[in-house]
């Protein structure tokens, strides 16, 4: 439902007139045209304005509702998540 897109950018510009490239990968949500049909439920959450702002600029941006905006971020995260337990301190 989404790629993930790899890029090097330039980290600072110090470095590279020194000769050294500093590099960093980034990783990029890519989302792609609609294709899930399956059975779903709703879901309330709270979210703050600001979120719910930048969730519409980005349903705008993709011609996306902010649902399929909302699922796909979901999705990625839910994807990349890493659990552990926490122990006395906060440590994992």
């Amino acid at each position: 439902m989404y790629t993930i897109v790899y890029n090097s950018i330039q980290k600072d510009d110090s470095s590279f007139a020194k000769g050294r490239a500093v590099c960093m990968a980034v990783k990029k949500l890519v989302i792609p045209p609609k294709r899930y049909q399956g059975i779903t439920s709703v879901v309330s959450a709270r979210l703050p304005n600001e979120m719910i702002q930048s969730l519409d600029q980005v349903a705008e941006r993709t011609g996306r509702n902010r649902n399929e905006i909302i699922q796909i971020c979901l999705e990625f995260a839910i994807d990349h998540l890493e659990t552990g337990t926490v122990k006395r301190g906060g440590s994992v």
